[in-house]
């Protein structure tokens, strides 16, 4: 029951924070699953990659139903090609890759972010 309200509340946050800040929930949602069920990096990428589906398709929808934005197609689309092929090659790094590497990495690349939006964002 405790891990069900976990879960229930997980994905609550990481909706309502993939709402206010546009951001996908691998940055919320990994984390998360490595700490709260114990599992491996490559399972919580999966799963975050799956609950990504209807999250994006709902936000999507709602950015573009806001008359004050303006969404560019051309950025769209050849941001959403050249990342189909990303995550085939990275999936692909995934799978091969030590669990502590991969996890390591992850780490990594959530503080250079952090500390970019912190200290160097305009």
């Amino acid at each position: 029951m405790t891990e069900l309200l976990l879960l229930l509340g997980l994905g609550l946050v990481a909706g309502t924070i993939s709402g206010i800040f546009g951001i996908g929930a691998g940055v919320v949602v990994t984390p998360a699953l490595l700490w709260i069920c114990g599992m491996t990096q490559a399972t919580a990428q999966g799963i975050a990659y799956t609950v990504m589906v209807p999250m994006a398709v709902l936000g999507a929808w709602r950015y573009h139903s806001q008359p004050t934005l303006s969404m560019d197609w051309k950025v769209i689309g050849l941001i959403a090609s050249t990342c189909l092929i990303g995550v085939w090659l990275g999936t692909h790094l995934a799978f091969i890759a030590e669990e502590n590497i991969l996890r390591r990495a992850f780490g990594a690349y959530l503080l250079a972010m952090g500390a970019y939006l912190l200290l160097g964002s305009r």
